[in-house]
């Protein structure tokens, strides 16, 4: 199943599951299924539509603009980690949240604007995640809504991060190169995470972000 997270300025507001069948209206009005309450933000602004595994945005009025990926639609299909801009509001679209290490996981869930980089970008809040900024998988966000997700190669390097009721930590789990923190070796100890931390498996660098915590991902310097 598929959910919408709405933020503002990188707090998370709200989310809601789309269900079969449904229409998710987004706009101003106190009747859409999420309201906006901006003067930015029409009526109703935009309909999100499911129909089996197919989720359809339409924008409703084109006075105010629907971008989509950082792009102006008025109509578009969506995919996991696409980024919905409305006025100063963003909705992020969440489907099938899987590890890189699964290889049913699409390779980029989040896609930056053709002139940004990918250590210099903010996610908008959509729960708390990591997002890989190197290698094939650069930009992919990995949302960690379970309470533990395996990060990394099976079989050669990997490590996971486990939800606590007192955060999050990382431990490594497998492979011959050191899983680091922020360039740090955590051994065989778990490490509490913090939003912004640099955490490196294997050969693939990646940015954890906290859930409301608007944090700017720390930029990572390359090692030859």
């Amino acid at each position: 199943m598929a959910k919408i997270y709405l933020s503002f300025r990188g707090h998370q507001i709200t989310g809601r599951d789309i269900e079969q069948g449904s229409k998710t209206v987004i706009g101003r009005d106190p009747g859409c299924t999420i309201t906006i309450d901006s003067l930015a933000v029409a009526q109703q602004h935009a309909i999100i539509t499911r129909t089996e595994d197919n989720y359809q945005l339409i924008s409703l009025d084109e006075e105010y603009p629907t971008l989509v990926n950082h792009t102006p639609t008025s109509e578009c299909s969506l995919s996991h980690g696409d980024v919905i801009q409305i006025g100063k509001h963003t909705l992020s679209f969440a489907q099938d949240k899987q590890s890189f290490c699964d290889t049913s996981a699409p390779t980029i869930a989040y896609k930056l604007p053709e002139k940004a980089t990918s250590r210099d970008e903010i996610i908008p809040a959509a729960g708390t995640c990591v997002q890989i900024i190197n290698g094939d998988h650069s930009g992919k966000v990995i949302f960690l809504d379970n309470s533990m997700v395996r990060l990394g190669i099976k079989g050669q390097s990997s490590a996971a991060i486990t939800n606590r009721q007192n955060g999050y930590f990382l431990v490594h789990l497998e492979g011959e190169s050191d899983t680091t923190v922020n360039g740090t070796p955590i051994g065989e100890h778990s490490q509490q995470l913090h939003g912004g931390d640099a955490v490196k498996i294997g050969d693939t660098q990646m940015v954890f972000h906290l859930q409301s915590s608007a944090v700017q991902p720390r930029k990572i310097a390359s090692k030859a």
